[in-house]
């Protein structure tokens, strides 16, 4: 009998700041003898793209190499992001230190640029080549203030995040779509776009006890405040003139205060 082997592919794009960074975990179930090599290959759409770690294990070595494949019209929108009379396809080609016989599991990190901050820009996708059947589920998170919309999917039907597996829904971030696939070649177009930061509230001072003590002639002034503070390094007192500090404390730990001229 030949041999025979099925994948269930788990896909997590984490996209933000020009980059969409995807984690790839797959699920091999290998009949009737034992392979050698596997080939992934994938889709990056012509973007600067590089796999950063290939983890499995009797892992010989892995490299990406580049293979060109007839284009196929995809998306009502395709032609303003992809040649559509050739598209550049990598393939990741892993070698095995021996044979691989039943189970077998590989994780795949790689990063995609896009076009900018603000862009359409396809996801990568990732097909095992000379495989039975794939199968697998795809999810997007945002990893910073960025929204993300649908404009376009194949071979991909949407799912509520319960029923992604724990794999994928580990994630810190929250989980804006999610998919399921049945079979080779799915692709999800994606419209990202990045709203401009506004500036929050970083210090706040709850609350605040000024004591005031009149000894020979002279004013002691004892201030005791508690902070919550994210971003500033430095809090600012203005001093009466001729002020003399006597000591400073955070957390009942004394620290060296500094000066500086205002004008």
């Amino acid at each position: 009998l030949p041999v025979t082997t099925t994948s269930q592919q788990n896909t997590l794009h984490a996209i933000g700041e020009g980059l969409v960074k995807s984690t790839g975990v797959f699920d091999y179930s290998i009949v009737n003898g034992s392979i050698t090599q596997l080939d992934i290959s994938i889709n990056p759409y012509g973007l600067p793209f590089k796999v950063l770690s290939v983890n499995g294990r009797g892992i010989k070595k892995w490299n990406l190499i580049d293979q060109k494949e007839e284009a196929d019209e995809i998306l009502d929108d395709a032609e303003q992001l992809v040649n559509q009379e050739q598209k550049k396809l990598k393939v990741l080609r892993i070698q095995f230190q021996y044979g691989i016989e039943g189970s077998y599991h590989l994780k795949i990190n790689t990063e995609q640029e896009m076009p900018g901050t603000t862009a359409k820009v396809f996801v990568p996708s990732m097909t095992t080549l000379k495989v039975t059947r794939e199968t697998g589920t795809l999810a997007v998170v945002a990893r910073t203030n960025v929204e993300i919309k649908e404009e376009g999917r194949k071979y991909l039907r949407r799912i509520d995040n319960t029923e992604l597996p724990a794999v994928q829904r580990q994630t810190p971030f929250p989980i804006l779509h999610s998919y399921k696939f049945l079979e080779k070649g799915h692709e999800l177009n994606l419209a990202v776009t990045r709203h401009d930061d506004i500036e929050v509230l970083c210090t706040c001072i709850e609350s605040c006890v000024y004591e005031v003590t009149l000894s020979s002639g002279k004013l002691l002034h004892k201030i005791k405040m508690n902070v919550k503070n994210t971003a500033k390094q430095y809090i600012r007192l203005h001093l009466f003139k001729g002020s003399e500090v006597w000591s400073t404390t955070i957390d009942g730990q004394t620290v060296k205060p500094s000066s500086e001229n205002m004008k």
